[in-house]
């Protein structure tokens, strides 16, 4: 089964920016507090700056509000924001998604680079992230 950001990459790489169809894959079933669909469960390592206890919603908001704050360009579907960053000749384009750490009541950033220079995505995403209350 295609994951969600192998799917979100072909469908930004290949599109402007605009809203993905991008759903949760069904064997990774998560209902939120509301019923609806929540956040992918995944595997792996996250640093305590891209973490939270917070509800997936609030995580959302905040993203959102550094995202416009940074006058950072992004097209969210529910907890996936394809992101592009613009300045002079530079572009960034990259996906911030928000998922549920497995085995651990917390949920983090997964933040990934679609194009644009390695230096300059890395400088944006841990100026990005160091602005976010978490």
């Amino acid at each position: 089964m295609e994951t969600l950001a192998r799917r979100a990459t072909q469908q930004f790489g290949a599109q402007a920016l605009q809203p993905s169809q991008v759903t949760a894959p069904a064997d990774e079933p998560f209902a939120g507090p509301d019923g609806l669909g929540g956040p992918r469960l995944v595997k792996g390592m996250f640093s305590v700056a891209t973490s939270s206890s917070k509800p997936p919603t609030e995580i959302a908001e905040e993203v959102q509000r550094i995202l416009a704050v940074n006058n950072v360009e992004f097209a969210r579907d529910q907890f996936l924001f394809q992101c592009r960053y613009r300045e002079q000749n530079l572009e960034v384009r990259f996906t911030i998604e928000i998922c549920r750490i497995q085995a651990l009541p917390l949920f983090g950033l997964h933040l990934k680079k679609i194009s644009g220079e390695v230096w300059a995505y890395s400088g944006l995403c841990n100026h990005l992230t160091s602005q976010m209350k978490l």
